[in-house]
């Protein structure tokens, strides 16, 4: 039997507004690198002092020179190098700080919906944004180009002129607006009158498009 006073504490947890900060650790060809290395030249960058980057983490200076030195060990290279009589980061130093950043940056929290896709259905959703109840960014672009930053969890919503590309990358999707087909053929083709005359054309997708190209004989 679960234990009543652990599921309390559980459910207190879940109930109250708890602060959940992520920290960031780092694999750089197969080294691994903890979020205090990282927050180390972070402060290093705006300190420009060992002495007080150690004050701010509340480590000793010892704790933080190793800290370093571990580090430039790991990779091979120098990290901080000795300005007069201060510390800056070296250019690799400041290399990996902008990769920690750019992943802090994606975890953060943030007030506005980020939304990519279509030049079409991004134009559509452009046009009702100012009657949302909530604050949106929207980028526009091609299927494909926005399905690529949706991958990399850099979007809160995909939207897709084409769904297609939902199709065929098993994605679960809303449809939130219809076209209409507009079927463009020579007159000494096969005759197209209704739906079922489409059956036994070949169809391909055109890139970048929601259009299609069909025909009976290749």
């Amino acid at each position: 039997m679960p234990n009543r006073e652990n599921q309390n504490q559980d459910d207190d947890l879940t109930n109250d507004k708890n602060t959940i900060t992520p920290e960031i650790g780092i694999e750089i060809d197969g080294m691994s690198f903890n979020y205090k290395f990282f927050e180390t030249l972070e402060s290093l960058s705006k300190t420009y002092s060992q002495r007080k980057t150690a004050k701010e983490l509340k480590v000793s200076h010892s704790v933080l020179n190793r800290r370093i030195k571990n580090a430039e060990d790991k990779l091979g290279e120098k990290l901080v190098i000795t300005v007069g009589s201060g510390s800056e980061l070296s250019e690799k130093g400041y290399e990996l700080l902008d990769i920690y950043y750019k992943y802090k940056n994606r975890l953060e929290d943030r007030e506005e919906i980020i939304i990519a896709g279509g030049h079409i259905i991004t134009g559509l959703l452009q046009a009702i944004s100012y009657d949302l109840p909530f604050k949106t960014l929207i980028y526009s672009s091609d299927d494909e180009s926005a399905y690529e930053l949706a991958k990399q969890d850099l979007v809160d919503i995909l939207a897709l002129d084409d769904p297609l590309l939902a199709f065929e990358n098993d994605l679960n999707f809303t449809a939130i607006a219809y076209d209409h087909l507009v079927l463009i053929s020579p007159n000494h083709g096969k005759a197209i009158e209704r739906i079922s005359d489409l059956e036994g054309l070949k169809f391909i997708g055109v890139k970048g498009s929601a259009q299609r190209l069909a025909w009976s004989t290749l």
